[in-house]
Formats: structure tokens, C-alpha cells, sequence
């Protein structure tokens, strides 16, 4: 479990707030805090692609058959990592999972609704992103990229090794200056370096959507353990992301009692699913609805 000192329970947005400051001047001062709520406090920090098994074992499928339906929108000439924005935007399981540069945002959406089952205590939990990191390096778009770079053996292994020189003989890599140098050193511990942690990445905001949502994403790679000759290789499964990581700097619970009452005051703060899924001609004409339908 999460250090219980950065756990608290909170029943309005104003608290919460007040909660969010204390978790920021707890944590490096020059860090980037990104959020991520979720409706139910029983759900794993894991993108949709891990949370199905069927979903991984065709993630390949799933992405050319997006791009063979709408070759228009998901186009040959996007990078993987673009790509697998685009899927996650339009609902296709990814190994991406959302987070937002608002914690008002990730309130919004830790007040929903459980699907499926009877109502939980909603979550936000407030990641700390040391890594600095200004533009995507050429190894995350081939994690992006695994589904055509990964082949699995008959003991559903890939070593890291293997993998990396798949990586080299990739476009995105080649265009960079990223594999220079790097053949001198140990190329499992090359790729074990640059994926350790949670993997915070940009992409292009494609849609209005994902600009008024502030959004941006963990990437997932597969979970990296040791084979029968302790050699470095990726399985085929997703691994979710601990609590206790150091990159979570905070999880802040609000009561399934309570959620009502906090979407309410985020509506007069401006946050509502009309204003946040304001691309959508059905939500936008909800809201229109919703507006007189208790005069």
C-alpha cells in the first residue's frame, strides 16, 4: 500500500485542492505533476491492452485493422507513438494509459460512475515526472511499436537483446542520433535503462478533445524478467504500476457518497462533460437537454 502520509480522503473540490498544493510543495520542487482519476479505488494503474489478454495477444490486429477502416485518419506517415494516441483517443485498447496536466480533470473523472458493478470511492492519483524529458527519445516509439517489433518464441519471451536490434532497423530510429554509440554497450542493459519507471510521453494533441482534456499518457512496455539462461527478455504480459513507485507522489480518495456533490462544484468551475468532450455532437446536445430538464 501507498505511504499512508500521502493518502487522503476528501469529500469537496476545495479540499481537494488544498490537498493537491500539500502533495506538490512535498515533492521536488522542479518536478512536472500529472494526474490520473479513476472511478473505483480497485482499479490497477494498467492501460486498457493489459487488462484483457485477448486485447495483447492481438494488439497487432487491432492497430492495422484501425488503419486498414480509416486509412485517412490513422495515416502511414504518424510515428507508432502518434498512433497509439489516436487509437487510445478513439476508444481502441492501447498500451497507453491517460493522465492529465489538470488535477481538476482527473477529479472530474474519478467522480464518475463505477460501470459494471456497485459504486466505489473514487481516486486521483498525482504523479512526480523527474525525467525531464523534452521530446520523446527514438526507444519509446519502439515500445509503441511493439506489436510489430516483439516476436514472441514458444515460450512467450522476446530478449531484450533481439529487441534492440529490431529497434535499429526501424525509420524512426535511423532519422535520430539515438544509436549512436550504443553498440559498445550491453544492449539488454541499454534497453532495461531507458524503460525502468513509469514511461511519461507526449503526443500530438490530434483532436480538440485531447487539448481541453490537457492530456498525455504512461507508456507501458512489456514487463522485462529473466529467462532460463538469465538473459534479460520481455514477457507477454503488461505489469500495472505499484502504488508505492516513487513516482507517485500522492492518491487522494473521494467518497462514492460525496461524488455528486463535487461534480457540482466543478460545474462551476467549468468542468463538465459538456466542456470537456465538447467535440462530441451527441454530449454537446445532451448538455443542451440536461440544461432545462429539471425547470
Amino acid at each position: 500500500m501507498l505511504d499512508p502520509k500521502r493518502t487522503v480522503r476528501i469529500g469537496a473540490a476545495s479540499t481537494y485542492v488544498t490537498e493537491i498544493k500539500k502533495i506538490m510543495q512535498a515533492s521536488a520542487p522542479d518536478a512536472e505533476f500529472l494526474f490520473r482519476g479513476q472511478s473505483s479505488v480497485d482499479y490497477q494503474l494498467l492501460p486498457s491492452l493489459g487488462r484483457n489478454s485477448n486485447f495483447l495477444k492481438h494488439e497487432r490486429d487491432l492497430i492495422a485493422l484501425a488503419k486498414y477502416k480509416k486509412p485517412d485518419v490513422f495515416t502511414n506517415t504518424m510515428l507508432p507513438l502518434e498512433t497509439l494516441a489516436l487509437l487510445q483517443h478513439y476508444g481502441v485498447p492501447t498500451r497507453l494509459l491517460d493522465v492529465t496536466e489538470s488535477a481538476l480533470v482527473a477529479l472530474y473523472f474519478a467522480c464518475q460512475p463505477t460501470r459494471n458493478s456497485t459504486n466505489k470511492d473514487g481516486v486521483v492519483y498525482v504523479f512526480c515526472d523527474k525525467s525531464k524529458r523534452v521530446s520523446n527519445h527514438a526507444i519509446l516509439n519502439a515500445v509503441a511499436d511493439s506489436a510489430y517489433i516483439l516476436n514472441f518464441n514458444d515460450l512467450h519471451t522476446v530478449r531484450l537483446e533481439d529487441f534492440f536490434d529490431a529497434m535499429l532497423k526501424q525509420s524512426y530510429w535511423k532519422s535520430t542520433s539515438a544509436a549512436q554509440g550504443n553498440h559498445k554497450n550491453s544492449k539488454p542493459d541499454y534497453v532495461d535503462k531507458h524503460l525502468r519507471g513509469p514511461l511519461f510521453v507526449n503526443a500530438p494533441a490530434f483532436t480538440l478533445r485531447q487539448q481541453i482534456q490537457q492530456g498525455r499518457y504512461i507508456l507501458f512496455p512489456n514487463k522485462i524478467t529473466h529467462n532460463a539462461r538469465n538473459e534479460k527478455c520481455f514477457s507477454d504480459t503488461l505489469a500495472p504500476i505499484d502504488e508505492n513507485d516513487e513516482s507517485v507522489a500522492g492518491k487522494i480518495i473521494i467518497s462514492n457518497q460525496q461524488k455528486k456533490a463535487v461534480l457540482k462544484e466543478l460545474k462551476t468551475l467549468g468542468i463538465t462533460e459538456y466542456s470537456l468532450f465538447s467535440d462530441s455532437i451527441d454530449i454537446v446536445c445532451k448538455g443542451i437537454k440536461d440544461q432545462f430538464a429539471n425547470d
